[in-house]
């Protein structure tokens, strides 16, 4: 390749990139206020907490002044025959109530080291968020997002939904009981901690897998419960479910090292002790309790987290 064709080459990833960085939020300095939103958005009592969210964390919760274009940027896939998004402005009301549940449920548990260069920048509190797509004229195929984190620089988590669709008749509703309010704040950190473990930001301690055969297949039937090589008497928890409400069992192959280290941390936040002894008895399943409790240990000593608060029931 001759000179002439790699300046032209140069000139084309720069256009290329300049246009693709139109869109990219670049944060001000410090006390220069924000770009894309006026913040805080308010003066009430939530707005303080916010404030300190974004000094501590980094992000930006946000709860009004949407325009479409804020959900459907380049990187979400519109355009070009992409999905659309759409979401509201919370009202007072339910902003005080999506505020409470992101300081208290969320935020709460998360340390800003394990989370490094996880998080984004904007946080959207939604009313009723969603993608559409128009199957035939005046039918819209709707689909529901309760925690969205496909944003290049923004999230987004719905407490509050409008009309279901009107072809599935799906829905978000409002947590309102101590279990659901569990397994919402489940699924939100159960997807943060597996960002940050994949980024490294923490890792396995040494001695998780002593005692752990990953070569032997596993057995999963009801009738095989008290066999030596159950998946549950050989140690591995299963495999929780992306929404946090229920969990399969292990098939036949040992669950990887890395996957089989996540579940623990997702069972441990998913259920109390108490709740766990009553699933599967330690007098019985004596290895599973111990790498449980091997587990909430490390990251509680380690990194200032704490599953068994995470596990829970509390309410708003």
């Amino acid at each position: 390749m001759n000179w002439k064709n790699i300046l032209i080459l140069a000139l084309f990833v720069t256009v290329l990139f300049g246009c693709y960085d139109e869109d990219k939020i670049v944060p001000l300095e410090p006390g220069e206020g924000m770009v894309r939103y006026e913040f805080p958005q308010g003066e009430n009592a939530w707005d303080q907490d916010i404030v300190e969210i974004s000094e501590q964390f980094g992000v930006y919760l946000i709860y009004k002044d949407y325009k479409e274009g804020d959900f459907n940027r380049s990187w979400t896939g519109s355009g070009m025959g992409g999905v659309l998004y759409y979401g509201d402005d919370l009202t007072d009301e339910q902003a005080e109530f999506s505020t409470n549940f992101m300081k208290n449920h969320i935020f709460a548990h998360l340390n800003k080291a394990m989370v490094n260069k996880v998080l984004p920048m904007y946080w959207y509190m939604v009313y009723d968020y969603h993608n559409s797509s128009e199957l035939f004229p005046g039918m819209a195929f709707k689909v529901a997002h309760r925690f969205y984190d496909e944003g290049l620089d923004f999230w987004g988590v719905c407490l509050f939904y409008g009309d279901p669709c009107p072809l599935t008749g799906e829905a978000i509703e409002t947590p309102e009981t101590p279990e659901e309010f569990r397994v919402r704040r489940c699924e939100i950190l159960g997807n943060i901690f597996q960002k940050s473990f994949d980024k490294g930001n923490f890792v396995i301690p040494t001695g998780f897998a002593d005692g752990i055969d990953y070569k032997t297949e596993v057995l999963y039937r009801d009738a095989d419960r008290l066999d030596e090589n159950y998946y549950i008497m050989r140690g591995f928890p299963g495999i929780m479910s992306p929404s946090f409400e229920d969990f399969s069992p292990v098939e036949r192959n040992p669950t990887p090292l890395n996957q089989h280290f996540m579940e623990y941390i997702k069972i441990a936040m998913r259920y109390t002790k108490a709740e766990y002894e009553e699933m599967w008895p330690s007098a019985t399943y004596k290895l599973i309790h111990e790498k449980r409790k091997f587990v909430i240990d490390y990251i509680k000593n380690t990194y200032n987290v704490d599953l068994e608060k995470i596990a829970e029931l509390i309410g708003e």
